[in-house]
C-alpha cells in the first residue's frame, strides 16, 4: 500500500520511512506540503501522514485539498500542539485519524495499520457491491434450463483465461452481454470494453472504425484518429456480426490479430496493442467457411474457444422466469410490479420468439405501457402474440372462438399450464413452480385445487 510523508522536521521524517517501509508500505516523503501536494497527484497515495505545521502549504490545507480532490486517500494528521480545535478542524475535514507529537512508534504504526485496514475494508465492499451489480446484469441468462446453466459454468471457466472467444446465436440470443460479462470477470474488467459491429459497413468504414488514421488520409481527416482496436489498448474488443465483415477486409483483421500491431491509414508505423478478443456472428461460420464466404484462416483465429446461444424457443422453460425478470426491471417507477395473467403466461410460453430475448424484452416493455392495472393481461400482449392463439389447437390451448366463457377458458389454460410443469419437471412441485415463475406456495395450493377439480385426471407426481 502506498504511504506519503509529509513533515518537515527531517529526523523524523526519516525515522517514519524507516519503520513503515519495514512494516511493508511503500513509502515516498515530501518536506513541505506543497511538495506532498504534488506527489498526493502524481502517485496517487493511499495514506498521507501530514504534520499540522510546514511552511508554505501546511497540514491543514493539505488534508482539505487531497480530500476534495482524492476521496479515496486517507489523511492521518501529526502536530506537536494538542489542540483540540486543530483536532476538531482536522476531522471535521475528513481526517482519518489525529495523532499528538511525541508518539510510541509501535502505537502509531498501530493506528497507521487500523487506517489501512479501513481501506481495504471499502475496497472489499467496492469490490463486492461490483460483483452484485454483474451478477445483477447477469441474472437475465440465469434459467432454470441446464443449457443456460452450462453456459454460464463455461464462462466463468474462460473468462479469466487468456483465450479468444467466438460466440454464435441467432439475432436477439444476448450475444453482446454475454461478451460484456465474460469481460466483467476478466482480469481486464479495469480495462475498456470497445465494441464494434460490422452490420451495414462499408470495406472502407470498417478500416476507418477498426484501425483509425492520421490527419490528411483522406478528404475530411482534419485530424488524427485512433480506431477501436487501438482504444481497445489493456481491455477487450468486441468484434460483434463478424459475419459480415467484408471480404476485402478479412485478411486486413487477420494480421492485425496475429501481430497485435495496428497501422492508421495515412501512417506507417505499427502501433502495438494488448487487447483480449472477443467475436459474435448471427451465422454458423463453419458453414461459410464451407461455402467460402469467409477465410478459413480467420475463422481459425477467431475459433479459439466457442460458446453456442441456444434460442429462446429451445429452452422454453427459462420463458416465463425471464418474462417475470423483465416485468421487474422494467417496472422502476410504478407503483408495483404487475402480475402475469395466467392465459398471458400460456401465450408467451406458447409463441416461437424468432426474435428470441430482445423480442421477450420488447414485448414486456410494451405491454406494461397499455397495462395501467396490477396484471398484465393477454389484450396488453401485441396482435401477433394473442391472435395467433386463435388458430392453435386444443393441444396447445384453448381456442378463444365458439361459446366457452372466459372462466372456462382460464381454468382449462392453467390446468394444462399446471400438468405441463409438472411433466417437465418430473413431479417435482418446486421445479414445476420455477417454470411457471410463481412461488412454489402458489403452485401448490393451485395445484391442490386443480386435483380437487379433476379427481379423474392423472396427477405426473404420481408416476
Amino acid at each position: 500500500m502506498k504511504l506519503l510523508i509529509a513533515e518537515d522536521e527531517k529526523l523524523l521524517r526519516m525515522n517514519l520511512r524507516d519503520s513503515l517501509s519495514e512494516a511493508g508500505y511503500e513509502v515516498t516523503e515530501a518536506a513541505s506540503g506543497m511538495d506532498a501536494w504534488r506527489l498526493v497527484e502524481r502517485e496517487g497515495p493511499a495514506i498521507v501522514l501530514a504534520d499540522v505545521r510546514m511552511p508554505g502549504m501546511d497540514g491543514l490545507e493539505l488534508l482539505q485539498r487531497t480530500r476534495a480532490a482524492y476521496p479515496a486517500t486517507e489523511v492521518v494528521i501529526m502536530t506537536t500542539y494538542a489542540s483540540v480545535k486543530d483536532a476538531v478542524a482536522a476531522l471535521k475535514a475528513g481526517a482519518a485519524d489525529y495523532v499528538v507529537k511525541p508518539f510510541e512508534m509501535d502505537e502509531f504504526l498501530e493506528r497507521v495499520a487500523h487506517v489501512a485496514e479501513l481501506i481495504r475494508l471499502r475496497q472489499r465492499a467496492d469490490d463486492l457491491e461490483r460483483q452484485v451489480m454483474r451478477l445483477r446484469q447477469q441474472s437475465i441468462f440465469l434459467g432454470v434450463s441446464r443449457a443456460m446453466q452450462d453456459l454460464w459454468r463455461l464462462l466463468h471457466r474462460v473468462a479469466g483465461q487468456a483465450v479468444d472467444v467466438l460466440i454464435e446465436g441467432e439475432t436477439g440470443t444476448g450475444k453482446e452481454v454475454v461478451a460484456r460479462a465474460i469481460h466483467e470477470e476478466s482480469l481486464r474488467s479495469s480495462g475498456p470494453f470497445i465494441p464494434i459491429s460490422f452490420a451495414g459497413l462499408s470495406a472502407s468504414l470498417v478500416e476507418d472504425e477498426l484501425f483509425g488514421h492520421e490527419r490528411g488520409a483522406f478528404t475530411g481527416a482534419d485530424r488524427a484518429r485512433p480506431g477501436r482496436v487501438e482504444a481497445a489498448d489493456r481491455g477487450t474488443l468486441f468484434l460483434d456480426d463478424v459475419d459480415d465483415i467484408p471480404p476485402e477486409m478479412q485478411g486486413k483483421l487477420l494480421r492485425v490479430l496475429q501481430e497485435r500491431k495496428v497501422e492508421r491509414l495515412g501512417s506507417n508505423v505499427a502501433h502495438p496493442v494488448d487487447f483480449r478478443l472477443l467475436a459474435a456472428s448471427k451465422r454458423n461460420l463453419g458453414l461459410m467457411v464451407e461455402e467460402q464466404a469467409f477465410r478459413r484462416d480467420l475463422y481459425h483465429r477467431l475459433h479459439v474457444v466457442h460458446i453456442t446461444l441456444p434460442p429462446l424457443r429451445e429452452r422454453r422453460e427459462d420463458i416465463l422466469p425471464m418474462a417475470s425478470f423483465f416485468l421487474k426491471k422494467l417496472s422502476e417507477g410504478r407503483p408495483s410490479v404487475p402480475g402475469l395473467h395466467p392465459t398471458a403466461a400460456a401465450l408467451l410460453q406458447n409463441h416461437d420468439w424468432l426474435g428470441n430475448v430482445r423480442e421477450l424484452e420488447h414485448v414486456i416493455q410494451g405491454a406494461l405501457a397499455l397495462c395501467d392495472g396490477d396484471t398484465l393481461l393477454p389484450a396488453h400482449l401485441p396482435e401477433e402474440i394473442w391472435g395467433a392463439a386463435r388458430n392453435q389447437g386444443p393441444s396447445d390451448l384453448p381456442s378463444f372462438s365458439g361459446s366457452m366463457q372466459l372462466e372456462e377458458v382460464l381454468r382449462e389454460t392453467e390446468r394444462r399450464l399446471l400438468l405441463h410443469a409438472m411433466e417437465r419437471a418430473g413431479g417435482n412441485q418446486s421445479q414445476a413452480a420455477a417454470l411457471l415463475g410463481v412461488a412454489r406456495s402458489t403452485f401448490q395450493y393451485r395445484w391442490a385445487k386443480l386435483a380437487g377439480q379433476n379427481s379423474g385426471e392423472k396427477d405426473p407426481s404420481s408416476t
